[in-house]
């Protein structure tokens, strides 16, 4: 994962560039618009998107180009677009706990062996822009400025969030799936006996994965204890 000094160095060495796309492993790239700029990208005419997309097929990596709306290409053509978050991420550190959080994602996903294509690694990018985004809204709302270091504090908060705001959909009578490695492994459906079904659910999601839950705690307060499923 290349970002900030690292890209001036890789703009400025047409050997790096070309080393870059010698690579049998996967890399990505966290350039802000001026960086981007730098390494030889040209929004005008394409947009973001498009400009983005070129970059990666150029070099041959996965491209996070930061902004409003950050997007992330692949060489495959893979694309995503990140609009969580805002204004408060534009602060000194952000882009680095980006790069951390990706590296972190990343790197897991290689221990696991869930890295079998370069859109493998684009998602795990989608991911980590999605989670930095959100740590930053949760951290803006507690009426400080946001820092590098609140984002971080806010990263479990953010993951927790994610699995609340599934458990408010099925409270709210939606169906939700949930996945891993793009196969249903759970659904999680409303029943009338309201929020206790859904902590059922759970509950048998967890035994799925030879865990359990310890005598009536629901799955809110699993997590809030930081304990994994």
């Amino acid at each position: 994962v290349l970002d900030a000094g690292a890209l001036a160095i890789l703009a400025d060495s047409v050997r790096l560039q070309d080393l870059l796309r010698e690579r049998g492993a996967v890399t990505i790239l966290t350039p802000h618009d001026g960086e981007f700029a730098r390494l030889g990208g040209a929004v005008q005419g394409v947009g973001r998107l498009g400009a983005a997309l070129a970059m990666a097929r150029q070099r041959d990596a996965v491209v996070v180009l930061k902004g409003p709306g950050t997007v992330i290409a692949a060489p495959d053509g893979t694309c995503f677009v990140d609009v969580e978050g805002g204004p408060v991420l534009a602060t000194a550190g952000s882009g680095d706990v980006l790069s951390g959080i990706i590296g972190a994602l990343l790197a897991q996903s290689l221990a696991r062996g869930d890295i079998r294509r370069v859109s493998d690694a684009a998602r795990m990018a989608a991911a980590g822009c999605w989670l930095h985004g959100r740590a930053g809204n949760l951290a803006g709302a507690e009426g400080q400025p946001v820092t590098a270091s609140s984002l971080i504090y806010s990263l479990g908060r953010a993951l927790t969030t994610r699995l609340s705001d599934r458990l408010d959909k099925v409270r709210g009578g939606d169906e939700v799936i949930i996945t891993k490695r793009g196969h249903s492994i759970a659904r999680l459906v409303p029943m009338d006996d309201g929020g206790s079904s859904v902590d059922a659910a759970l509950t048998t999601l967890l035994a799925i994965r030879g865990r359990s839950l310890p005598g009536p705690e629901t799955m809110r307060d699993f997590i809030h204890e930081g304990r994994r499923w």
